[in-house]
């Protein structure tokens, strides 16, 4: 996957950047993604998760202004671009990055589906 800042984001990525790195560790719930682009307003809601042994503050780089995305935070936006327009129901957080999500919607760009076929 290309390089890519938090500076070239969106306003609306950089805010799901952000939102991610103050949870650190749980769930972001019920985001509505546009033609890509992730809307954070009064629907979303959060559920932290306390990890015992881990910091519950922000991840170290939520200071930095500008820093180089980490690969997961590019698959999810990759993801978006794809999905195009759909409801994230839930966004598994872990040390301030993405580890897995459950959407609702139709899939405008996922590609082939592929099928299994009984063999006979």
């Amino acid at each position: 996957m290309e390089a890519l800042r938090k500076s070239q984001l969106s306003p609306e990525r950089k805010r799901l950047v952000d939102l991610m790195q103050r949870i650190r560790f749980g769930q972001i719930r019920s985001i509505e993604v546009h033609d890509g682009e992730p809307v954070i307003d009064s629907k979303v809601s959060i559920r932290r998760t306390h990890v015992f042994g881990k910091p519950a503050n922000p991840a170290p780089s939520s200071a930095d202004t500008d820093f180089l995305l980490k690969e997961k935070v590019i698959e999810l936006f990759s993801e978006f671009d794809d999905f195009g327009t759909v409801t994230v129901c839930e966004l598994v957080i872990a040390d301030g990055l993405p580890m897995k999500m459950a959407v609702d919607g139709t899939v405008v760009n996922a590609g082939p589906i592929v099928r299994r076929v009984p063999v006979q």
